[in-house]
């Protein structure tokens, strides 16, 4: 029994020093499903057999039980032995690393902490599913209302009845849709009451995923990703089924993750009068099949401001692709039906958010070390959390603003 007591020390005593717990993505769509009342209570004893399940699997792991051989005659766990061998980047063990302070936005619950050092409440919601940083403010939603709180500190209802929304990536634009299947396109200096928008009716089940420059994209299970230009004829579906996600920048070419046969693929998208031809193959990865499967959640992949890097969230950790550096591999015949460029890996708490702080920064969680900065150079650094935060935090995603 000594070795189990050990093991049960050190393990509840980690958890003393641990960095304040992030929100739990699983809390957020319990929460959701609260608001909406579409789902059944979690039975407690389910939610204790897990949890027993998942401690005795991490002391297994921990003592360092045996795995199948790999190369050289070891048979202890190990990173490549668990996920593999280098195709993602490099990644290093989670463990403590030296702290900066920078300026980040941080939400809990209805509290909000601004990079410029501001405590302020996010009103007219009971519960808070998503907030997201615009120029004009924070864009915040319990995914009935969708709200927006200006940086001087007002407060105004941009939408009601909302069930998805996004956010044009200089942030000047927000594209909602309603459980009634009406697409609504507004911007968001315009304030409450959707004078000036632009409205269509969608095809139930599908929902707003991100602008292609004036375009909003569109996605829907089985139909793949679409757009609709707001102010034109009403929306008709051309679905494209094997383009399973679209990511832009602004001013920048947008890329795709597409399903080719047995293959998840990057590649170049040409945009057309409904929806994008598909251009340059960049490489195919499995890894890139958790980039399609997150969809709009919280783990969701996400491409920095400049355009050139894709950051994908994964349970080894957060993986980044360098765009313009596997163009030109393709351009020099370098590479050939591989795997895309990748650059320095950042140690993550597994699936978690990916959040670009500027072109050159990304921010994550991790288990060790709450917050996490890295730098597109390799570096790494843990953020300290504003004065005041407790458990149950959530990093805020920008769109148009920087730094």
């Amino acid at each position: 029994m000594t070795m189990l007591e050990d093991d049960l020390r050190e393990m509840f005593g980690a958890r003393v020093q641990a960095p304040l717990a992030p929100l739990d993505p699983a809390g957020s769509a319990i929460a959701r499903g609260r608001v909406r009342r579409l789902r059944r209570r979690l039975l407690v004893s389910g939610i204790a057999a897990c949890t027993l399940a998942a401690m005795v699997a991490g002391l297994v792991v921990l003592k360092g039980f045996w795995a199948p051989d790999r190369p050289g005659g070891s048979s202890q766990y190990t990173f490549e032995s668990l996920y593999g061998t280098g195709a993602a980047g490099t990644t290093t063990h989670d463990k403590p690393m030296p702290i900066i302070d920078m300026p980040i936005d941080v939400r809990q619950g209805t509290a909000l902490w601004t990079a410029d050092g501001r405590r302020m409440v996010l009103p007219g919601v009971e519960q808070v599913i998503e907030v997201i940083r615009v120029p004009q403010g924070w864009l915040y939603s319990d995914d009935i209302q969708l709200r927006l709180l200006t940086t001087g500190g007002q407060t105004m209802a941009l939408r009601e009845n909302v069930s998805a929304w996004t956010v044009s990536d200089d942030g000047a634009n927000v594209a909602s849709v309603s459980p009634q299947s009406q697409l609504a396109v507004q911007p968001v200096a315009g304030g409450g009451g959707g004078a000036d928008a632009k409205v269509t009716a969608i095809p139930e089940g599908s929902r707003p995923s991100g602008f292609d420059g004036s375009r909003v994209v569109l996605g829907r299970e089985g139909y793949g990703r679409d757009s609709w230009e707001p102010g034109e004829a009403a929306y008709v579906e051309v679905g494209q089924p094997e383009l399973v996600a679209v990511y832009t920048a602004g001013g920048k070419q947008a890329v795709g993750i597409v399903r080719d046969g047995t293959k998840t693929c990057l590649a170049d998208l040409v945009a057309r009068t409904k929806g994008w031809l598909l251009s340059t193959y960049l490489g195919c990865a499995d890894l890139l099949n958790n980039a399609a499967q997150a969809g709009q959640g919280p783990g969701r992949a996400a491409r920095s401001p400049d355009g050139r890097w894709l950051a994908v969230p994964s349970p080894t950790g957060v993986h980044l692709v360098d765009i313009e550096a596997s163009r030109l591999a393709v351009e020099k015949s370098e590479m050939l039906d591989g795997p895309p460029i990748f650059g320095f890996s950042c140690v993550s708490s597994p699936d978690a958010p990916a959040v670009w702080s500027d072109t050159a920064t990304v921010l994550t969680i991790s288990s060790a070390n709450g917050v996490v900065a890295c730098g597109m150079n390799g570096s790494r650094y843990a953020v300290a959390l504003p004065a005041g935060v407790s458990d149950g935090w959530d990093l805020v995603r920008r769109y148009g603003v920087t730094g």
